[in-house]
C-alpha cells in the first residue's frame, strides 16, 4: 500500500468517529476506536486505487473520491487574483484568522477551535491569546488527494451511543455520558 493509500485507510477509519472541538482535529486525535453512527459495514467492498493498490472494507455509505491534483494556496478570503498583494501571505488579526479557520470547518463563530490553537501553539484562554497577539500569518499550499465522506445527510446513531445519552437535562449526567461514550470507543462530534 502506498503512502497515500495508508493515509486513505486512516481517513476511512476516522469517518463517523468523534473529536473534541476544543482539541486538535487531526485524525490522530479522534476519540475512541469505533464510529458514532451506523454504517453498512457488512456490505463493505474493496475499492481499487489509481496507483494499483486497494482500499479494503469501504462501506457503501462512504464515498471516496479522488481530487484533482491541483495545489490550492492558503489565502485570505475574499481573494482577488488581480490585486497587488496576490502573492502575499495571509496576515490578519487573531479574530479574523480564527474566523477563517472556523469557516473552513463550516462554523460561523469566532471562538477558535482546538485545531487553530494547535496550529499556532496557543495554550491559554482564547481572549488572553487574542489580546496579546498583534497579527498572525499563514502561507502555504494544500494538495488534496482524496475526499472521504459519508454520503447520507440522515445519520443514525449507534444504539450504544443513544443509550449513553441521558433523557433529561442534567449537566453532570451529560458529562458522565460523554465520558462513557468515549470509553465505549465513540465520541460526540462527527468527522466527515
Amino acid at each position: 500500500m502506498s503512502l497515500a493509500g495508508s493515509a486513505l485507510e486512516a481517513a476511512l477509519q476516522a469517518v463517523g468517529r468523534g473529536l473534541d472541538a476544543a482539541g486538535d482535529h487531526r485524525m490522530l486525535y479522534c476519540k475512541g476506536a469505533g464510529r458514532l453512527v451506523a454504517l453498512e459495514e457488512d456490505r463493505a467492498r474493496d475499492l481499487p486505487l489509481p496507483d494499483g493498490g486497494v482500499l479494503p472494507s469501504v462501506p457503501p455509505d462512504v464515498e471516496v473520491e479522488q481530487c484533482h491534483r491541483e495545489s490550492q494556496r492558503i489565502r485570505n478570503f475574499p481573494y482577488d487574483p488581480g490585486s497587488a498583494v496576490a502573492d502575499a501571505p495571509f496576515v490578519c488579526s487573531f479574530d479574523k484568522m480564527a474566523e477563517y479557520f472556523n469557516g473552513k470547518s463550516g462554523l460561523s463563530e469566532t471562538v477558535p477551535l482546538g485545531y487553530f490553537n494547535s496550529l499556532f501553539s496557543f495554550t491559554g484562554s482564547w481572549k488572553n491569546d487574542a489580546a496579546v497577539t498583534k497579527a498572525l500569518a499563514i502561507d502555504g499550499y494544500s494538495l488534496p488527494l482524496f475526499r472521504v465522506k459519508i454520503r447520507s445527510s440522515e445519520l443514525t446513531l449507534l444504539e450504544s451511543v443513544k443509550r449513553a445519552i441521558p433523557n433529561v437535562w442534567d449537566p453532570s449526567a451529560l458529562a458522565r455520558s460523554v465520558g462513557s461514550i468515549s470509553d465505549q470507543s465513540h465520541s460526540v462530534e462527527l468527522l466527515a
